[in-house]
């Protein structure tokens, strides 16, 4: 009896295993993120829409947004992922990502989430917001700012 239930278990693993591929995402490890709330004031300087890369999709829109001498990516409600091992978000410039401005994970695939930007990142000096993936080197979704 024992070795079937085994059995059972080890064969139900292995399905799980080859369920995932590198367009799906579990879970995201929030490990790092610096999601948090958008403080009231906020000023936009910068908007766009994301559109998928290399075979994904995401939607939806994104904003950078400056409050108290901080800036803030701010991803729309709007905002969706179809999935990926490791999505972070970053910036870059005219297609070329900046693996430097890598500053935090994605908390969720879909909805509004506000990150706070790190200070030595100057968001002025860049036109794209990207979500990307950090265990593949491959752009999900890039957002040109307007």
């Amino acid at each position: 009896m024992f070795q079937r239930i085994a059995n059972a278990a080890l064969a139900a693993s292995a399905l799980l295993l080859v369920g995932c591929t590198s367009n799906s995402i579990e879970s995201v490890d929030s490990t790092g993120s610096t999601a948090t709330s958008l403080p009231t004031g906020a000023t936009s300087v910068a908007s766009g829409s994301f559109s998928g890369r290399n075979d994904h999709i995401v939607t939806g829109g994104v904003q950078v947004m400056n409050a108290d001498g901080k800036s803030y990516v701010v991803l729309a409600d709007s905002f969706s992922l179809d999935g990926a091992p490791d999505p972070k978000i970053g910036f870059g410039t005219d297609g070329e990502y900046d693996k430097e401005t890598t500053f935090t994970v994605l908390d969720n695939i879909t909805g509004e989430q506000t990150y706070l930007i790190p200070s030595s990142v100057d968001t002025s000096a860049f036109n794209e917001v990207y979500i990307w993936c950090d265990q593949f080197s491959v752009a999900l979704g890039i957002a040109s700012l307007r």
